[in-house]
């Protein structure tokens, strides 16, 4: 084999992986999730929509211990100091945003009861949001009927957001949410006309505290230096 043939077998395989790697780059940076907190025409619509009731919100926890991690006794993946604070901020700047009436329930594991407890000061236990979430979840959420003009609040885990699923199959808001930089994601639901799970828009926990104008300042800045930003490829 030439140098020549042998250089040009190299380019092509080079080109095939830039190809492969822009391709797989873009399919997993992109998401479905509108970002609430800079989209105002958006958060407008979500404030209309919240007033008027009909309107779910699905919660993954706030950032918990790791596992493996000293600060984590007996394997309960309970919520780390960063995490408290990102609850504060959610039921802080959930009631001043938005306000309304809302119900609010949660799974059974610690890490979603402290949420819950600690953002919004008392929330219910539901077994349709435990871990591992049950495959019906998505159908669940279609189902799902609220009394009139109230909302609802349900504090699970990433499992249970990545079940949800547009009328094409695919995840709800696009990405996985159980990677760390997705803790304290706030995704809200709507069933459009045909009956399908429809994406509002996301908030994460610095988006809240942003919006919850009694928070103490070092609440605000221990957040914001707590964030995981995601990498540019977000499996």
């Amino acid at each position: 084999m030439s140098r020549r043939t042998l250089s040009l077998i190299c380019l092509s395989v080079l080109l095939a992986l830039g190809v492969t790697y822009t391709a797989v780059w873009y399919h997993y940076s992109q998401d479905d999730c509108i970002d609430l907190a800079h989209d105002p025409a958006q958060w407008d619509y979500l404030h209309r929509r919240w007033a008027e009731g009909g309107v779910i919100l699905v919660q993954r926890h706030a950032t918990k211990c790791l596992v493996e991690g000293p600060d984590c006794p007996d394997g309960n993946e309970a919520l780390t100091d960063l995490g408290r604070l990102e609850s504060k901020a959610l039921g802080a700047g959930l009631k001043h945003a938005l306000g309304g009436k809302y119900a609010v329930l949660h799974s059974d594991l610690t890490r979603t009861t402290d949420t819950a407890q600690i953002a919004f000061g008392s929330s219910n236990r539901s077994r349709d949001l435990e871990k591992p979430c049950k495959e019906t979840f998505n159908q669940h959420i279609r189902d799902l009927r609220m009394p009139v003009g109230e909302n609802l609040v349900l504090v699970t885990h990433s499992s249970c957001i990545n079940s949800l699923r547009s009328r094409n199959g695919r995840r709800l808001l696009g990405f996985n949410a159980g990677r760390s930089w997705n803790f304290g994601l706030s995704a809200f639901v709507e069933r459009g006309a045909d009956g399908h799970n429809e994406p509002i828009g996301c908030m994460r926990p610095m988006d809240w505290a942003e919006m919850a104008p009694d928070l103490a300042s070092s609440t605000v800045a221990a957040i914001a230096d707590g964030i995981t930003s995601p990498p540019p490829i977000r499996f």
